[in-house]
Order: C-alpha cells, then structure tokens, then sequence
C-alpha cells in the first residue's frame, strides 16, 4: 500500500478524536443526541482546523444505520462508506472551481430526489465564500426551504464575503485556531504511533510555526522526518523551517546585554550562512520579551533558558525594546532586504534607553502658572574632575579583584556642605558613562561615599556583590577613564546604602514634577470654577435673565468659557 500523509492518515473520524474545537463539537453533540437538527450549518475558521472535517462527521452521524447521534457505530455500510470515502449520499462541492450560476443549479437538480442508500442527502460546499453573487441568489430559495431529506454544511475562511441573506439561514460555528500546546500534544501522540523518536523543543517549534492548524503542523511533520531522516531534533526542524532556537535567542539577548554592537553583526553573518527567518527571529525576540515581562510579574517561566534574564533587563527597557521588535518587524517589508532591517532592529535596541533611564538634571521649575515638562531634563557635563580607578570589593570569593577593604569598617564621607549636591554632582558622571546598558543600570544604583584628591569611593547594595565581576569592574574603570582624566583610584565597597542614589534622585524629582503638574492643574481647575460662578453670578443679576427666568421658567444651564 502507498505511503499515506501524516493529515490524512489521522484525520478525526468522530467528534472525540477532534482537537481544540470544545465549544463546536459540544454544541454538535448536544444537537445530535436531542434530536434538535438545523437544514444549514456554516463552519468558519483559517485553514486546517477541521471545518471540513466536522462536516464530513457530522454528515456521518446524520447518516449512520443505527440512527441520528454523536457516535455513529463505524460498522454499517453506511458509516462504512464515510471511511472510504465514497458515501454516494455526501455530495462535495470545491465553490473555487464551481463559482458559476449554472453549476449551482445543476447542483441543486436533483435536491428533491430521495437519497440513495443514507437518510439525508448532504451538500458539503467548500470555500463557499468564493460563489458568485448569481450562485448565491440561485441557493436561496433551496437554502431557505430544503426538502426533509436535505442538509446543506458550509465551510468558509472569510465569512465576511457571504451575503448576510446567506448567514441569516443557517447555523454559525466559528472554529478557534487551535493552541500550540493542543497541537504538541497531538503531535506527540501521532509520532508515538509513528515509531518515531522526537525532542520536545522540535514539536514546540513546529506547533508555533503551524500558526493554529492542525493540519499544517502535520505536513511540517511529515517534511521534518523526511529532512531528519526518520527523527525530529530541533536543529534539524529549526534548519528545515528557518527559525531561530531558543539558545540562539538567549545569544541575542546576551549581546544587547553586553552592549556588544560588534557580536551582533557577527551573529547576524552566522544567521545568514543558515538562511534564518529573519522575521521569525524578531518573533522570537518579542516572545522572549514577553516571557521575562511576565516572569517580573509572576515569577513563572516556561523556558527555564531566559529565567536568569529576569533580574538583568529593567522594566522600562523591556518596554522599550518591545515597541522596537514591534516596529522592526512591520518595517522588515520596507528595507532592501531583511538582513538589512533586522541588523537595523538591533541597532536600535542598542542604542535606545527608555527616559526613566537618565538623570534629571535640574529640580522642576517651581514657577505654578507654567506646566513642568514631564520627560526628565538631562545635562551631558564632559569636563569633570580627573579620576584613575581602582577597584575594591569584599568578596573573598574573588581575590584576585583589585584593591579589596573591609565593607563592615566605619567608611564616612567627606565632608561636604550640601549632600544633596554630592548626589547630584555623582548622577551627572553616571549619566555620562559608556557603559553596557546592565553595568550602568548597576551604578544608578550606588552612591557617592568619599571623594578626595587621591580617589572616590562607591557603595552599592550587597545583593550586587555576585554582579561586580571582574570583567565588569574592569569595564567600569575604563568608561571613568575615559571619561575624567586619569590618576585617580575607585573604590568599591557593599553594604547598606545610606544616601541617595541616582535612581532614587530620579525618582524624586519625577514624583515632584507629578505634584507639581497635580498642583498646576488643581488649581487651573479652581480658577476656571470660579470665573464660571462669578460669570453666572452675573447673568443672575441681568434684567433680561431675571425677566425670562419670570415669564417663562428659564434657567441658567451649563456656562462654557472661551
């Protein structure tokens, strides 16, 4: 016997073998077994996720020996029939390759005849969106009024397209796209069936590529063994289908971490050498953003891969870099070719940092009859005092890190006349550091301890010890020498912040900045409140008024201001 596809082979041949279509197939049912049959039912969905199928059952449990019900027995001729597929009763019609009035009534000739071996004679008319309008008004009458033995099932993929007369007549049943796990898990038993061995990342990857049908992620299937040669690995299936794995998604993240703009057009070269799915990829990265966004929110996380990102992308730049994958992937069909808009896409993750990342530089504007700008203000000093560094931290773990001292002795800071300006003074240098996005996100964090002739010290939580690798200290060191002139040392302790950090000042100054907008708009609100009671005041008092509120009941209504 021939090879039969995956799609066929196991198409559902009742109503319990049928997936993801709950709510349909229990209406169906209930319809069945309470004897509570319509002349017309109209299934609507994308393609490959059953509507034909449940047709065809439904035509079999309308037709079986044994009687009208949700489970035909499979044994009489009839039912018999239905699993060969030549039940003489079943008429199926393609509307794509039949749209003309005259192959609409020549089909309905013989509509009035009494079926020939089953109860009812059934017209299954596929992609009937795609009749003529003549072909519709030739159905009507026979849609309308069918004779006894007479069912019609629609099936289209635009319901849009069918005439609301059409709609009006029969039974709609809207067919969800099926979930991707539903589909995994079809999957997984059909290739147990199969005797054939799969990874489980394999089956997720080909259950979001099927898009919500069933039937489509078997023909994936199908594809994917030939390609694998009798097996499914995801480097086989993600080869196959172009698509980004799940590591290869981590290394994007890992990179924009490390602010690496070199490693990103290097990665995206290794892409290009597997014909990747440069869109797929952008899909990928919007997922996985997603996932760490919801993973802030309910510390749950299906890829136990993206888990240690959770604590290392803020907030506001998760946001951020969403709204650019966004952009990105509907600017993909603009670009001279999709290697070229994705590298652009990750450009832009590199350099763009939400507002609330950067200092303000100046406390709001106290002036109450002038609204404060909302976006923070930010002041870009390059001449500031010269420093050298040199890293110290307490981590016995790692002595091998620069300049260690005791985080538990009596550090005090110098003395200075206004510790608000101290703050100030360091948010101005960490506004200004060229650093990797996470180690800057790091130093809003840490606060100004002492500053001198021969140094600075920093302090930052000791929850961030593990943070402060070697690397990463080197990497601070470099961006203040660019920055200030060298000479100077860095100290780097932990412990219990004790004064304000940028982060904190930011915070501060934006909340100030809502109270005084609160304030601002208060009192607009106040003043406006009162130039309309003084305002209806004085039409209490005119004459005219008076006379119209006496003769005929008038009464002062809304007052506008212009």
């Amino acid at each position: 016997m021939s090879y039969l596809v995956l799609a066929r082979k196991y198409r559902p041949r009742t109503f319990h073998e049928v997936r993801g279509q709950d709510h349909t197939v229990r209406a169906l049912v209930n319809s069945l077994d309470h004897d509570r049959l319509h002349h017309a039912y109209l299934f609507s969905g994308t393609r490959g996720v059953g509507k034909t199928t449940l047709g065809r059952i439904l035509a079999n449990c309308l037709n079986c020996e044994q009687g009208v019900s949700s489970t035909p027995c499979g044994r009489c001729d009839c039912c018999n029939s239905f699993r060969d597929g030549n039940f003489i009763d079943l008429i199926e019609v393609d509307a794509a390759s039949r749209t003309g009035v005259e192959d609409m009534r020549q089909l309905l000739e013989n509509a009035n005849l009494r079926p020939s071996m089953g109860r009812f004679r059934v017209y299954l008319i596929d992609e009937v969106h795609m009749l003529s309008a003549s072909s519709f008004n030739a159905l009507l009458k026979t849609l309308e009024e069918p004779p006894e033995h007479v069912k019609f099932i629609l099936a289209t993929t635009d319901p849009k397209k069918i005439p609301v007369t059409v709609l009006s007549r029969c039974l709609q049943f809207h067919l969800k796209n099926i979930p991707s796990e539903t589909i995994q898990n079809q999957l997984s038993e059909i290739l147990v069936n199969e005797d054939v061995a799969a990874e489980v990342e394999a089956l997720d990857v080909i259950g979001r590529a099927a898009d919500g049908s069933l039937r489509d992620a078997l023909s994936i299937t199908d594809q994917a063994i030939s390609h694998g040669g009798g097996k499914l690995t995801l480097a086989n299936v993600s080869e196959m289908l172009g698509t980004a794995r799940t590591d290869e998604v981590a290394k994007v993240l890992d990179l924009i971490l490390a602010g690496d703009r070199k490693g990103v057009i290097e990665f995206t070269q290794e892409m290009a050498t597997q014909a990747v799915n440069y869109g797929d990829l952008i899909n990928s990265l919007q997922r996985a953003i997603h996932a760490i966004s919801m993973f802030k929110i309910t510390e749950q996380m299906a890829d136990q891969s993206l888990i240690r990102f959770g604590d290392k992308f803020s907030p506001e730049w998760l946001q951020v870099a969403y709204q650019i994958l966004l952009i990105g992937m509907r600017d993909l069909r603009y670009a001279p070719d999709h290697r070229i808009g994705f590298e652009m896409t990750m450009l832009r993750l590199l350099d763009f940092e939400p507002v609330a990342a950067y200092p303000v530089s100046r406390p709001p504007d106290e002036n109450v009859d002038s609204v404060a700008d909302v976006s923070p203000q930010t002041v870009r000093e390059s001449n500031q005092q010269s420093n050298s560094s040199q890293i110290q931290s307490e981590n016995d773990q790692n002595p091998e890190l620069p300049g260690t001292i005791d985080p538990h002795s009596n550090l005090k800071a110098e003395e200075s006349p206004d510790p608000t300006e101290k703050s100030f003074q360091w948010f101005e240098i960490v506004e200004n550091l060229t650093v990797p996005m996470e180690v800057k996100q790091a130093m809003y964090n840490s606060e100004l301890v002492e500053r001198s002739a021969d140094g600075v010290v920093l302090r930052t939580a000791t929850t961030d010890k593990d943070f402060w690798t070697q690397e990463r200290l080197l990497e601070l060191e470099t961006a203040l020498q660019q920055q200030v002139e060298k000479g100077i040392s860095v100290t780097m302790v932990f412990g219990e912040l004790q004064s304000e950090t940028p982060a904190q000042r930011l915070n501060r100054i934006r909340n100030e900045q809502r109270e005084q907008e609160k304030g601002i708009r208060d009192e607009r609100k106040r003043r406006q409140q009162e130039r309309i009671d003084a305002a209806k005041q004085e039409l209490e008092k005119d004459a005219f008024v008076q006379a119209l509120k006496k003769d005929f009941g008038a009464q002062v209504g809304e007052i506008r201001l212009h």
